[in-house]
């Protein structure tokens, strides 16, 4: 527990961004909030399935969200044992500023312990006034005999105007209308109009392995570039896609390429639920 909590303060320690600058709003950092909620459930989940060699049939999930906070319940079936784990994070940074927000878990698989913590920072570029890239750390450690794991995601965020059908499906997702930035959502109305959509787009890496200790990071990717017009982002492996669609769906594939997300929203209720499966 001692190594795992010194990971911890390391990570917060070394990750931890608060610079001033400009433009953020209630609503972008609800949406943060609710987009590095599925991305943490999607790096867990992966990390599982390497962890115990197997495919998760389904992993289901609940979750309440506001513009400061979220937490999110998991059940599943992992190697044939129950697991429940919970996941809670918080939004630092105000109008003004990027935002960073920190996240924390734990619970079981069967008998043994699962830790997590992570860190996603929305980072502001103060000459195109918008927020244009994100990075994603996740760290968990399974069980008692110290198996750690590690993804890292070097992110663009994207909004679209045609949120009602933005999703990420088994194949692709549709890029019609994206545009780099969080910009085109906000001038859209975001989610409380539902007329634009929101996504995140990563190359990732993970690693997985055993260590009395926790363990250096793997090497951060290289930054996609923005998906052309009408160009399919793929759900493979080593990419991570979460979307925010305007007509309360919540997608995302996970950078293994074979666990997927579906869920739905409920903005103005602040709550979310859904599960995660393979295919």
């Amino acid at each position: 527990m001692k190594h795992f909590l010194s990971c911890l303060l390391i990570l917060s320690a070394s990750l931890f961004l608060r610079p001033h600058v400009a433009m953020a709003s209630p609503e972008l950092r609800k949406a943060a909030n609710v987009m590095v909620m599925a991305e943490a459930l999607l790096a867990e989940t992966s990390l599982l399935s390497e962890r115990f060699g197997e495919n998760i049939e389904e992993l289901v999930w609940s979750a309440s969200f506001s513009e400061r906070q979220w937490v999110v319940n998991i059940s599943s079936v992992v190697n044939g044992q129950e697991a429940n784990m919970t996941m809670t994070g918080y939004a630092w940074g105000d109008d003004d500023e990027t935002i960073a927000i920190n996240y924390s878990g734990l619970g079981r698989v069967g008998a043994e312990p699962v830790l997590m913590h992570g860190q996603a920072v929305w980072l502001y570029d103060p000459e195109a006034q918008d927020y244009q890239s994100m990075d994603f750390h996740h760290v968990t450690r399974i069980g008692e005999n110290s198996i750690w794991g590690w993804v890292l995601g070097a992110e663009i965020i994207v909004g679209s105007l045609g949120g009602s059908a933005l999703a990420v499906g088994t194949s692709a997702a549709a890029t019609g209308g994206l545009a780099l930035g969080a910009a085109p959502w906000i001038a859209a109305g975001g989610a409380a109009k539902g007329a634009a959509g929101l996504v995140t787009f990563s190359a990732a890496a993970s690693v997985l392995l055993e260590a009395d200790e926790a363990p250096e990071p793997p090497p951060t990717p290289t930054r996609p570039s923005l998906p052309r017009s009408n160009e399919e982002l793929l759900p493979e492996r080593g990419n991570i896609i979460v979307a925010l669609s305007g007509d309360g769906q919540l997608t995302g594939s996970a950078s293994d390429g074979t666990h997927f997300l579906n869920g739905s929203y409920n903005w103005n209720e602040g709550s979310a639920n859904g599960s995660i499966s393979s295919q």
